[in-house]
This record gives structure tokens, sequence and C-alpha cells, in this order.
């Protein structure tokens, strides 16, 4: 069930994204875009049993998405570097979750 949430509310902040991006009211707070969907994987990832194949087939690619979208109007081509170095942030979460959050692998 949390899964669901997770894509719905993911959808809604790519809609959302595009269409700020489209009437140009992206500009003013873009941070929002990156922190609202990064907490929220931190916090299912938090929830979750420590599933890699979820994240990294359905996960990571919608947060590197939205990154990219997000940073793209002001950082052009360098958004992708920085999309990378989030992405390398949210490994990093999950890799110390596990003890964070008491997970067990397997």
């Amino acid at each position: 069930m949390i899964v669901i949430i997770y894509i719905l509310i993911l959808a809604i902040t790519i809609f959302t994204a595009y269409w700020a991006y489209k009437n140009g009211k992206l500009s003013k707070h873009p941070t929002i875009y990156i922190i609202i969907p990064t907490l929220l994987y931190w916090y299912w990832e938090s929830q979750a049993e420590g599933n890699i194949r979820i994240d990294l087939i359905l996960i990571y690619p919608i947060l590197f998405a939205i990154y990219i979208a997000v940073l793209w109007g002001k950082f052009r081509y360098y958004s992708i570097f920085i999309s990378a170095l989030l992405m390398v942030m949210n490994i990093i979460f999950f890799i110390f979750s596990y003890d964070l959050f008491g997970k067990y692998p397997g």
C-alpha cells in the first residue's frame, strides 16, 4: 500500500514540476521540487524492508528525472552532474538505512 501511495505522490510531483516549468513558475522556488521527493523517498526507505530492486528499477530513475527537470533551467548540462551527486546521496542513505532502521538484507 505504501508503494502505491509513494508512486502517486511522485506522479503528482512530476506533474506539478512539469506544469510549473511550462508556466515559468519553477524558477522561483525550484529546491522544493527536489526536497519533497527526496524526503518522501527517505521516509519510504525507512519503512521498507530494504528491497534494492524497487529502488533501482522504479524510484531512482524517477528521482533522477525529477532532479534533472528541476535543475535544467538554471544549470543546463551541469544539472546531470548535480543530479548524479544527489543520487549518490540517496544511495548512501539506502546503505546506512540498514543500520539506522534495523533492517536486515534478504
